[in-house]
Protein backbone atom coordinates (compact mmCIF):
# COMPACT_ATOMS: atom_id res chain seq x y z
CA UNK A 1 0.00 0.00 0.00
CA UNK A 2 2.85 2.73 0.88
CA UNK A 3 4.75 1.39 -2.21
CA UNK A 4 1.87 2.38 -4.12
CA UNK A 5 1.00 5.46 -2.23
CA UNK A 6 4.61 7.09 -3.19
CA UNK A 7 3.74 6.42 -6.61
CA UNK A 8 0.47 7.80 -7.03
CA UNK A 9 -2.26 9.83 -5.35
CA UNK A 10 -3.75 8.10 -2.48
CA UNK A 11 -7.40 8.11 -4.46
CA UNK A 12 -5.66 5.55 -6.97
CA UNK A 13 -4.48 3.25 -4.31
CA UNK A 14 -7.31 1.69 -3.88
CA UNK A 15 -7.66 0.81 -7.26
CA UNK A 16 -4.47 -0.45 -7.64
CA UNK A 17 -4.61 -2.93 -4.74
CA UNK A 18 -7.81 -4.33 -5.97
CA UNK A 19 -6.08 -4.67 -9.67
CA UNK A 20 -2.96 -6.14 -8.24
CA UNK A 21 -4.15 -8.37 -5.10
CA UNK A 22 -7.55 -8.09 -5.27
CA UNK A 23 -8.00 -6.25 -1.57
CA UNK A 24 -10.13 -3.88 -1.27
CA UNK A 25 -9.22 -1.14 0.78
CA UNK A 26 -10.41 2.61 1.42
CA UNK A 27 -8.14 5.48 -0.12
CA UNK A 28 -8.38 6.77 3.84
CA UNK A 29 -6.47 3.64 4.92
CA UNK A 30 -3.94 3.97 2.03
CA UNK A 31 -3.69 7.68 3.34
CA UNK A 32 -3.60 7.01 7.01
CA UNK A 33 -0.66 3.92 6.90
CA UNK A 34 1.10 5.86 3.93
CA UNK A 35 1.27 8.59 5.93
CA UNK A 36 2.51 6.55 9.18
CA UNK A 37 5.35 4.88 7.67
CA UNK A 38 6.08 8.51 5.60
CA UNK A 39 6.17 10.12 8.66
CA UNK A 40 8.54 7.81 11.06
CA UNK A 41 11.19 7.72 8.17
CA UNK A 42 14.05 9.68 8.93
CA UNK A 43 16.72 11.29 6.29
CA UNK A 44 19.35 8.97 7.80
CA UNK A 45 17.35 5.93 7.12
CA UNK A 46 17.10 7.25 3.04
CA UNK A 47 20.68 7.43 2.58
CA UNK A 48 22.24 4.15 2.46
CA UNK A 49 25.65 3.46 5.08
CA UNK A 50 28.80 5.17 3.83
CA UNK A 51 30.63 2.11 1.70
CA UNK A 52 33.77 1.20 3.93
CA UNK A 53 37.43 1.29 2.28
CA UNK A 54 35.92 3.04 -0.60
CA UNK A 55 37.97 6.13 -2.02
CA UNK A 56 36.43 8.65 -4.35
CA UNK A 57 38.67 11.00 -5.45
CA UNK A 58 36.11 13.40 -7.63
CA UNK A 59 32.72 13.97 -6.41
CA UNK A 60 29.68 15.76 -8.79
CA UNK A 61 27.38 17.53 -6.27
CA UNK A 62 24.31 19.27 -8.20
CA UNK A 63 21.30 20.86 -6.24
CA UNK A 64 17.95 22.47 -7.54
CA UNK A 65 14.67 23.76 -6.38
CA UNK A 66 10.96 22.97 -7.17
CA UNK A 67 7.81 24.62 -5.43
CA UNK A 68 5.72 23.00 -3.93
CA UNK A 69 1.68 23.60 -3.18
CA UNK A 70 1.28 24.34 0.81
CA UNK A 71 -1.98 24.29 2.65
CA UNK A 72 -1.87 25.47 6.22
CA UNK A 73 -4.16 26.63 8.99
CA UNK A 74 -4.80 30.58 9.76
CA UNK A 75 -3.88 30.85 12.95
CA UNK A 76 -6.15 33.00 15.43
CA UNK A 77 -4.20 36.00 15.49
CA UNK A 78 -3.29 35.98 11.55
CA UNK A 79 -5.35 37.70 8.90
CA UNK A 80 -7.46 35.40 7.05
CA UNK A 81 -6.73 35.39 3.19
CA UNK A 82 -9.90 36.28 1.47
CA UNK A 83 -11.62 34.00 -1.59
CA UNK A 84 -12.85 35.85 -4.83
CA UNK A 85 -15.79 36.72 -2.88
CA UNK A 86 -14.16 38.22 -0.49
CA UNK A 87 -14.81 35.68 2.60
CA UNK A 88 -11.94 34.90 5.00
CA UNK A 89 -10.41 31.23 4.57
CA UNK A 90 -9.67 28.99 7.34
CA UNK A 91 -6.97 27.73 5.37
CA UNK A 92 -3.99 29.48 3.83
CA UNK A 93 -2.25 27.90 0.72
CA UNK A 94 1.28 28.90 -1.04
CA UNK A 95 4.02 27.86 -3.13
CA UNK A 96 7.13 26.50 -0.57
CA UNK A 97 10.79 25.18 -1.99
CA UNK A 98 11.59 21.45 -2.04
CA UNK A 99 15.20 21.13 -2.70
CA UNK A 100 17.21 18.59 -3.67
CA UNK A 101 20.52 17.57 -3.97
CA UNK A 102 22.45 14.88 -5.32
CA UNK A 103 25.89 13.15 -5.36
CA UNK A 104 28.09 10.73 -7.25
CA UNK A 105 31.05 8.98 -7.86
CA UNK A 106 32.83 10.40 -10.94
CA UNK A 107 32.14 7.56 -13.79
CA UNK A 108 29.60 6.15 -11.72
CA UNK A 109 25.65 6.42 -13.35
CA UNK A 110 23.79 5.83 -10.48
CA UNK A 111 23.78 9.32 -7.85
CA UNK A 112 21.92 9.43 -4.61
CA UNK A 113 19.14 11.87 -3.16
CA UNK A 114 18.41 13.74 -0.32
CA UNK A 115 15.70 16.30 -0.19
CA UNK A 116 14.59 18.88 2.05
CA UNK A 117 11.78 21.73 2.46
CA UNK A 118 13.66 23.71 5.38
CA UNK A 119 15.98 26.11 4.97
CA UNK A 120 19.01 27.14 2.48
CA UNK A 121 20.97 26.20 5.65
CA UNK A 122 19.23 22.89 5.77
CA UNK A 123 20.10 22.40 2.30
CA UNK A 124 23.55 22.53 2.85
CA UNK A 125 23.32 19.81 5.45
CA UNK A 126 21.71 17.96 3.01
CA UNK A 127 24.49 18.29 0.64
CA UNK A 128 27.16 17.01 2.56
CA UNK A 129 25.45 13.65 4.19
CA UNK A 130 24.87 12.80 0.27
CA UNK A 131 28.09 13.36 -0.50
CA UNK A 132 29.33 11.47 2.80
CA UNK A 133 26.94 8.64 1.58
CA UNK A 134 28.15 8.57 -1.25
CA UNK A 135 31.94 7.77 -0.15
CA UNK A 136 33.45 11.49 0.36
CA UNK A 137 37.10 11.74 2.05
CA UNK A 138 39.39 14.37 2.70
CA UNK A 139 40.99 13.62 -0.12
CA UNK A 140 38.21 13.57 -2.38
CA UNK A 141 37.89 16.66 -4.78
CA UNK A 142 34.04 17.78 -5.26
CA UNK A 143 32.22 19.77 -8.54
CA UNK A 144 29.38 21.54 -8.30
CA UNK A 145 27.22 23.04 -11.15
CA UNK A 146 23.85 24.52 -10.47
CA UNK A 147 21.65 27.74 -11.11
CA UNK A 148 22.52 30.82 -10.30
CA UNK A 149 21.11 30.47 -7.48
CA UNK A 150 23.55 32.50 -4.78
CA UNK A 151 22.96 30.10 -1.86
CA UNK A 152 23.57 26.82 -3.96
CA UNK A 153 27.39 28.31 -4.26
CA UNK A 154 27.35 29.47 -0.75
CA UNK A 155 26.62 26.48 1.04
CA UNK A 156 28.16 24.15 -1.80
CA UNK A 157 31.54 26.42 -0.78
CA UNK A 158 30.36 25.81 3.27
CA UNK A 159 30.57 21.46 2.96
CA UNK A 160 33.58 21.22 0.21
CA UNK A 161 36.18 24.00 0.79
CA UNK A 162 38.74 25.26 -1.22
CA UNK A 163 39.53 21.66 -3.08
CA UNK A 164 35.81 21.99 -4.71
CA UNK A 165 35.24 23.51 -8.25
CA UNK A 166 31.87 25.28 -9.06
CA UNK A 167 30.47 26.16 -12.90
CA UNK A 168 27.45 28.04 -13.85
CA UNK A 169 24.99 25.19 -15.47
CA UNK A 170 25.42 26.40 -18.80
CA UNK A 171 21.76 26.20 -20.62
CA UNK A 172 20.52 28.82 -17.77
CA UNK A 173 23.46 31.22 -19.28
CA UNK A 174 22.11 30.58 -22.70
CA UNK A 175 18.51 31.52 -21.48
CA UNK A 176 19.95 34.69 -21.11
CA UNK A 177 22.05 35.18 -23.81
CA UNK A 178 19.32 34.15 -25.72
CA UNK A 179 17.02 37.40 -24.76
CA UNK A 180 20.39 39.23 -24.71
CA UNK A 181 20.48 38.05 -28.72
CA UNK A 182 17.18 39.87 -29.63
CA UNK A 183 19.17 42.84 -28.65
CA UNK A 184 22.75 42.30 -29.70
CA UNK A 185 21.86 40.55 -33.13
CA UNK A 186 18.21 40.82 -33.90
CA UNK A 187 19.18 39.79 -37.41
CA UNK A 188 21.18 36.20 -36.84
CA UNK A 189 20.27 35.71 -32.77
CA UNK A 190 20.93 32.09 -32.92
CA UNK A 191 24.29 32.49 -34.54
CA UNK A 192 25.08 35.26 -31.64
CA UNK A 193 24.19 32.71 -28.87
CA UNK A 194 26.22 29.97 -30.63
CA UNK A 195 29.36 32.02 -30.61
CA UNK A 196 29.02 33.26 -26.92
CA UNK A 197 28.29 29.60 -26.18
CA UNK A 198 31.98 28.81 -27.79
CA UNK A 199 33.52 31.72 -26.19
CA UNK A 200 32.40 30.33 -22.77
CA UNK A 201 33.44 26.77 -23.49
CA UNK A 202 37.16 27.95 -24.39
CA UNK A 203 37.71 30.03 -21.44
CA UNK A 204 37.04 33.31 -22.87
CA UNK A 205 34.08 34.45 -21.13
CA UNK A 206 36.02 38.53 -21.28
CA UNK A 207 35.11 38.72 -24.58
CA UNK A 208 31.22 37.79 -23.69
CA UNK A 209 31.09 40.24 -20.91
CA UNK A 210 32.75 42.93 -22.74
CA UNK A 211 30.28 42.82 -26.12
CA UNK A 212 27.50 42.64 -23.43
CA UNK A 213 28.81 45.50 -21.23
CA UNK A 214 29.25 47.59 -25.08
CA UNK A 215 25.65 47.20 -25.88
CA UNK A 216 24.07 47.21 -22.61
CA UNK A 217 22.08 50.26 -21.52
CA UNK A 218 23.91 51.24 -17.96
CA UNK A 219 21.04 53.95 -16.90
CA UNK A 220 17.69 54.83 -16.23
CA UNK A 221 14.96 52.42 -18.67
CA UNK A 222 11.11 52.48 -18.46
CA UNK A 223 11.68 48.50 -19.55
CA UNK A 224 14.21 45.74 -18.41
CA UNK A 225 17.35 45.50 -20.56
CA UNK A 226 17.78 41.82 -21.34
CA UNK A 227 21.57 42.66 -22.35
CA UNK A 228 21.90 44.33 -18.76
CA UNK A 229 20.35 41.48 -16.96
CA UNK A 230 23.11 38.96 -19.05
CA UNK A 231 25.99 40.69 -17.89
CA UNK A 232 24.80 41.17 -13.99
CA UNK A 233 23.87 37.72 -14.34
CA UNK A 234 27.48 36.63 -15.33
CA UNK A 235 29.55 39.50 -13.24
CA UNK A 236 27.65 38.47 -10.51
CA UNK A 237 29.40 34.83 -10.37
CA UNK A 238 32.64 35.19 -10.60
CA UNK A 239 34.77 32.26 -10.66
CA UNK A 240 32.08 29.97 -11.86
CA UNK A 241 32.80 30.52 -15.34
CA UNK A 242 35.56 27.72 -15.66
CA UNK A 243 34.14 25.36 -17.76
CA UNK A 244 37.48 24.37 -19.71
CA UNK A 245 38.93 23.18 -16.51
CA UNK A 246 35.54 20.68 -16.43
CA UNK A 247 35.14 20.26 -19.72
CA UNK A 248 39.20 18.69 -19.69
CA UNK A 249 37.92 16.58 -17.24
CA UNK A 250 35.54 15.15 -18.05
CA UNK A 251 33.16 16.96 -15.67
CA UNK A 252 29.37 18.47 -16.22
CA UNK A 253 28.75 21.69 -17.34
CA UNK A 254 25.01 21.25 -16.93
CA UNK A 255 23.04 20.29 -13.90
CA UNK A 256 20.37 18.52 -16.28
CA UNK A 257 20.32 15.28 -14.28
CA UNK A 258 19.32 16.99 -10.95
CA UNK A 259 16.80 18.81 -13.12
CA UNK A 260 15.39 15.57 -14.49
CA UNK A 261 15.27 14.05 -11.20
CA UNK A 262 13.41 17.07 -9.73
CA UNK A 263 10.85 16.15 -12.29
CA UNK A 264 10.42 12.43 -11.15
CA UNK A 265 11.01 12.45 -7.71
CA UNK A 266 9.46 15.51 -6.28
CA UNK A 267 7.03 17.13 -9.42
CA UNK A 268 5.33 13.55 -10.61
CA UNK A 269 3.92 13.04 -6.82
CA UNK A 270 3.43 16.21 -5.31
CA UNK A 271 2.47 18.44 -8.18
CA UNK A 272 -0.23 16.31 -9.14
CA UNK A 273 -3.16 18.46 -10.77
CA UNK A 274 -5.44 19.66 -7.95
CA UNK A 275 -3.55 18.74 -4.99
CA UNK A 276 -2.32 20.99 -1.59
CA UNK A 277 -0.13 19.41 0.53
CA UNK A 278 0.30 19.84 4.61
CA UNK A 279 4.06 20.57 4.85
CA UNK A 280 4.67 17.55 7.18
CA UNK A 281 3.20 15.51 4.71
CA UNK A 282 4.89 16.85 2.12
CA UNK A 283 8.11 16.50 3.41
CA UNK A 284 7.98 13.10 4.75
CA UNK A 285 6.42 11.77 1.08
CA UNK A 286 9.79 13.15 -0.23
CA UNK A 287 11.95 11.12 2.27
CA UNK A 288 9.71 8.08 0.76
CA UNK A 289 10.79 9.02 -3.13
CA UNK A 290 14.16 9.34 -2.12
CA UNK A 291 14.15 5.69 -0.07
CA UNK A 292 13.27 4.42 -3.28
CA UNK A 293 15.17 6.87 -5.45
CA UNK A 294 18.36 5.85 -3.57
CA UNK A 295 17.47 1.69 -3.29
CA UNK A 296 17.18 1.20 -0.09
CA UNK A 297 13.62 0.64 0.32
CA UNK A 298 13.97 -3.12 0.65
CA UNK A 299 16.64 -2.10 3.66
CA UNK A 300 14.28 -0.33 5.06
CA UNK A 301 11.40 -3.09 5.02
CA UNK A 302 13.49 -5.30 6.89
CA UNK A 303 13.99 -3.14 9.49
CA UNK A 304 10.47 -2.60 9.77
CA UNK A 305 10.25 -6.40 10.01
CA UNK A 306 13.04 -6.68 12.98
CA UNK A 307 11.28 -4.01 14.68
CA UNK A 308 7.73 -5.76 14.44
Amino acid sequence: MTDFAADAPFGRVSDKLQEHYGITAPTSSARLVTLEHANSLTEKETLPAKPDKVVHLQLISEVDGSMIPIVSRVAANEVPPLNDAGEPQKRRRQWMEARLTTAQAFGVSEPLFGVTTGTVQEAGAMMGAVAHAVGITGATKVHGVADGATWIKTRFDEQFGSSSTFVLDLYHVSEYLAEAAKVCAPDAPRAWVLQQMDRLREGKAALVTGELNMKANHGPREVPDPVFDCLRYLLNRPGQLDYPRAIAAGLPTGSGEIESANKQIVQARLKVAGAWWDLSNATSVLKLRCLRANRQWNRYGENEAKAA
